[in-house]
């Protein structure tokens, strides 16, 4: 069992695992090189089960803009009796994986984001580069069918 300071230091680790490995692979957009960016909590929610913390950007905290804001940051479960991290998702509202949660869906936070940014032969922490003819290739698939979300 765990209380909501330690639950807070579990989420700052994490989130600097994070950052770590989104400033090492840098930023896509022309002119825009090291986006170094600090990841911290917004929000924290006082659940039976634990709490779920929101994150951002310090820059998007500080001014309120947009443009520094994160994309596709789902909150994050700390349970309160065994401390680990879980993921959420951004497909739906916060509720439908708070219900999830508590129907017994775990996704462990870790297994979403490798902890750590993938190590260069050299043992360094730049980014690998691969080749798409390096990548394995993809396995055949079977028949496929059109899935609407939403409905069973």
């Amino acid at each position: 069992m765990i209380d909501l300071s330690t639950a807070r230091e579990r989420v700052k680790d994490y989130l600097l695992r994070m950052e770590r490995q989104m400033n090492a692979l840098g930023s896509a957009l022309p002119g825009y090189k090291n986006p170094n960016h600090r990841l911290v909590i917004l929000k924290e929610y006082d659940y039976d089960f634990g709490w779920v913390f929101s994150y951002n950007t310090e820059q998007y905290v500080a001014t309120g803009d947009r443009s520094y804001a994160l994309a596709g940051n789902a909150p994050l479960i700390v349970d309160r009796a065994d401390g680990q991290l879980y993921g959420t998702g951004t497909a739906y509202p916060l509720d439908h994986f708070i219900a999830e949660y508590r129907r017994g869906v775990r996704r462990r936070a870790e297994q979403i984001a490798s902890p750590e940014p993938p190590l260069h032969e050299s043992g360094s922490s730049a980014p690998v580069h691969r080749t798409l003819d390096s990548l394995p290739a993809p396995a055949p698939r079977g028949r496929r069918r059109a899935l609407t979300l939403g409905r069973s």
